[in-house]
């Protein structure tokens, strides 16, 4: 149990440090995705975030956040939720190559339309509980699936 502690220690240090370091697009998104931020549908930062994908260096860095993020093993709802809506925002507003980025990330993407919280694996920094938060999640995670489909 002392490794897995560990772990999620680490993986709490990798997302808090994307946030805090990098080029100013990388910290606008760790920010937005993996701080208690929250966020709607049509947001602004959103947009913004869209717009970053024209450049493809930058579009590459924000899909390897993004990857990160919809991992329902490292992450609460809201930051799996943050990153769908992301995601769905780049699909509508975002470059060709964030199309591409995007259908790739399918694989990882319909899964969590049979997402639940309260039974996803509860590591050191996430929350706990026998209730299922992850409504917003699924609906989500359905929307991205169908538009890419």
């Amino acid at each position: 149990k002392k490794g897995l502690r560990m772990g999620d220690f680490k993986i709490y240090l990798t997302k808090m440090s994307l946030a805090y370091q990098g080029s100013e697009e990388e910290k606008l998104c760790g920010n937005l995705l993996f701080s208690e931020i929250d966020v709607m549908m049509g947001d602004k930062r959103l947009n913004n975030l869209a717009a970053y994908t024209y450049n493809s260096v930058t579009c590459q860095k924000l899909f390897i956040m993004i990857e990160k993020a919809i991992n329902p093993t490292e992450n609460p709802w809201k930051t799996i939720y943050k990153a769908l809506l992301l995601l769905h925002t780049i699909v509508l507003f975002g470059s060709e190559l964030s199309i591409d980025k995007a259908i790739e990330l399918c694989r990882f993407v319909r899964p969590l339309s049979q997402y639940n919280s309260a039974l996803a694996r509860r590591g050191l920094f996430s929350g706990g509980g026998g209730t299922d938060y992850g409504g917003p999640v699924r609906a989500a995670a359905k929307t991205v699936d169908e538009i890419l489909a």
